[in-house]
């Protein structure tokens, strides 16, 4: 509004639109009122334009996450189970893969799809971007424009069924000391179990299910009586409308897709 020369509109402002001390300025429109944000690039190290147009490729971004301090493949293998994955890919025949990863897994996503594509030499392997759905759901239309054959869905899910894109859900992996949990359950529980009919039913996050059966096996001492409800989703395989995809249907399907 001071300017009487700036320009409303949400976009990318020039410097001749505001003062000499100031390189660039977006303006946000709200409401038919302009408000002003105003970046000034006077104390920055470096030349506005290398700071505000500089950008990072492809490889370049893969060489620096491979450079990582401390991600080892053991770090990778904690995130997922790549050889799985691998395996689960190979079984089918695929040859074209997409890769969806929530919003708090951006960050190892280049790497994932690196090892995944180093893996996978015989396969195109993609990031999916800009997801239509909430992070817990497959995108089959994000897939199908990338004309994938298949998807593998990282990160927590609700398991919702694919239509047309086989699915390979890679659970997240988190740490659990099984013994201390059970210990901490039976010592809660002691009162309450003493004289029940029956046992108590133990409920566990996604991230765990790769230790549920070392969970099982303690419940089984620590609690006896103890239910533990398990994920019954197909694991470790494709799945299709909710099934596990038999190897040869799946074949079938990706020769359909291509």
């Amino acid at each position: 509004k001071e300017e009487p020369n700036a320009r409303i509109g949400s976009k990318l402002m020039s410097a001749a639109d505001f003062p000499e001390d100031t390189q660039e300025a977006v303006v946000i429109a709200t409401e038919g009122h302009a408000a002003a944000v105003v970046m000034s690039t006077a104390s920055l190290s470096a030349d506005a334009s290398r700071v505000l147009h500089r950008t990072l490729d492809d490889d370049a971004a893969t060489a620096a996450a491979e450079d990582l301090p401390g991600v080892t493949d053991a770090c990778v293998e904690s995130w997922c189970t790549l050889d799985e994955i691998v395996h689960a890919v190979h079984s089918a025949g695929f040859t074209t893969v997409a890769l969806q990863f929530p919003d708090t897994w951006l960050s190892r996503a280049s790497l994932i799809c690196s090892r995944l594509q180093g893996m996978l030499p015989e396969c195109a392997v993609a990031i999916l971007g800009d997801t239509s759905y909430g992070s817990c759901c497959v995108d089959e239309v994000a897939a199908e424009h990338v004309r994938a054959q298949c998807v593998v869905h990282f990160g927590l899910t609700c398991f919702s069924a694919t239509e047309r894109v086989p699915v390979f859900f890679s659970l997240p992996r988190a740490s659990l000391d099984c013994e201390a949990v059970t210990h901490a359950l039976q010592t809660e529980l002691a009162e309450e179990t003493e004289d029940a009919t029956s046992g108590p039913l133990v409920f566990y996050s996604a991230q765990y299910h790769h230790l549920v059966d070392k969970l099982q096996s303690a419940l089984a001492v620590r609690l006896p009586g103890a239910a533990l409800v398990r994920i019954t989703a197909p694991m470790g395989r494709f799945v299709l409308k909710g099934v596990e995809v038999p190897e040869a249907v799946t074949s079938a399907s990706a020769s359909s897709a291509s």
